[in-house]
């Protein structure tokens, strides 16, 4: 208990600083790694010595290097990031759909609409005109083409998000193999050892990431592994060592729900319910879904509606007309199935696209100068006949229109508001287990001269043995 344990007292305090010095570093190497929390070496006295009628000191150990964080502020962050996902996947697709129904230089349906009615009066004036046939016509094949551009955007919108859900999926199924095995490395590790901090650093942050592109519930163990399993109960993407996968594979479509035929499904296979797409409600997966089905496909279930009672209504009176040619019972559009793809599907009739003179203007047979059909045609702008005779067709595509920049409206405002929160948490979570170079440099100073001094103990240590050597020499 002498000169031998003021050298092993020194030594141990070597020892110690060492690591705190490595760990110091260790900080500051990565001062920049996303995700990363600052360490901290914990010093504990030795156990003391008896000597005569007092106990002396040992030195010190390091026993465990922590990582400075707080758990709850994790997982806050990563409830949080879910909702971001969502808001961010919506206002992207919804931006690109506005984009779809803007009205630039007076081409839009609305206008196309009333140029169509305000040609068929112009005929009215010269019912007798073949010249004006061609240009009804015409007016009614610029309709049509605009129907078609809507209809194939809408359907590029979607095609371009079911792009956005492959992506996703592929991410989810790299990030919970990335947690499964840290899972396996974190266990095995702190068996042996202390506190993995850099292992559940990374794996913290693949939770992160996981958090915003799918709603996940996360438990722990004893033995430091995760189980993430989709929220709502749906099914385990990992427990433990062990991991689910996810797939996509192309459906039938839907028009009540909005889905389009094609758009992809996402499924699980070793789940009792495989197909688990609508069941997605937040997260990145869960913003793609809800706009491709809920919010863009209702736009273009509506668009489909119009472009299906707006043909059925003029050929409903049409029908009932004469022609040039004496004709009756002619339809101005090609008959539609069904409301679903009417937009796409809609066109001239065989007979009006081939001969302007088959578009009928009179109520009766040998009558050239009769007007009246095309006056029927033309009061139907202003008719009650979409939504149950509740509006007009100018009605119901600005309904439409707007009910589009009211969700966008909402999104946008919800999403700045979630990224602030987002922020703010983020912030907390630097000011707690972020690193300071600033701390760390004082620190690092600390610790050095800490070892220069224990250093110094075990040299004075050692003349003291010189010393004693000498008096027996």
């Amino acid at each position: 208990m002498g000169i031998t344990n003021v050298m092993n007292t020194g030594k141990s305090g070597l020892f110690a600083n060492r690591a705190s010095l490595a760990t110091t570093g260790h900080n500051i190497a990565n001062v920049n790694t996303e995700g990363y929390s600052r360490q901290r070496v914990e010093q504990v006295a030795s156990a003391p010595h008896p000597a005569g009628a007092i106990n002396v000191g040992t030195g010190v150990h390091a026993v465990n290097i922590h990582r400075i964080n707080d758990e709850y502020l994790t997982m806050q962050i990563a409830n949080e990031m879910k909702n971001l996902g969502q808001y961010e996947e919506k206002d992207m697709a919804m931006a690109q759909t506005g984009n779809i129904f803007n009205e630039i230089n007076d081409s839009g349906v609305n206008k196309l609409m009333a140029n169509f009615f305000n040609e068929f009066r112009k005929l009215g004036n010269e019912p007798e005109s073949e010249a004006m046939r061609v240009t009804v016509r015409e007016s009614a094949d610029q309709l049509i083409g605009d129907f078609h551009r809507i209809s194939t955007s809408i359907r590029d919108v979607q095609k371009n998000v079911d792009v956005r859900i492959e992506a996703n999926v592929r991410q989810v199924n790299e990030l919970v193999q990335r947690v499964a095995h840290l899972n396996e490395d974190i266990k095995r590790l702190e068996l042996k050892a202390g506190e993995t901090g850099d292992l559940r650093d990374s794996r913290d942050n693949c939770i992160k990431k996981l958090s915003t592109i799918i709603d996940i519930s996360v438990a722990s163990n004893e033995k430091g592994e995760l189980t993430i399993g989709i929220a709502n109960g749906v099914g385990p993407l990992v427990s433990g060592s062990q991991f689910n996968v996810m797939s996509v594979q192309k459906m039938k479509g839907d028009g009540e729900a909005g889905t389009p035929e094609g758009a992809l499904q996402i499924r699980v296979e070793n789940f009792a319910s495989p197909d688990i797409t609508h069941k997605l409600v937040n997260g990145r997966l869960g913003g793609l879904v809800e706009s491709r089905d809920s919010i863009i496909g209702k736009m273009m279930k509506r668009v489909d509606e119009l472009a299906f009672v707006f043909s059925q209504k003029v050929n409903e009176i049409h029908r009932q007309g004469y022609n040039m040619n004496n004709g009756t019972g002619t339809d101005f559009f090609k008959e539609l199935d069904s409301v679903e793809g009417a937009a796409a599907a809609m066109s001239l009739s065989a007979a009006v696209r081939d001969d302007a003179n088959n578009i009928a203007t009179a109520l009766g047979p040998d009558s050239p100068g009769d007007n009246r059909l095309v006056q029927q045609i033309a009061r139907l702008q202003h008719m009650r006949v979409m939504s149950g005779g509740r509006s007009t067709f100018d009605d119901h595509f600005n309904a439409t229109v707007a009910d589009l920049a009211t969700i966008n409206a909402k999104n946008k405002s919800v999403l700045d508001h979630q990224g602030h929160i987002v922020s703010q948490l983020e912030k907390f979570r630097e000011a707690v287990a972020g690193v300071s170079l600033d701390e760390e440099t004082t620190n690092l100073v600390q610790f050095q001269h800490a070892f220069d001094a224990c250093a110094k103990v075990i040299k004075v240590a050692d003349e003291m043995l010189e010393s004693v050597l000498r008096m027996r020499g």
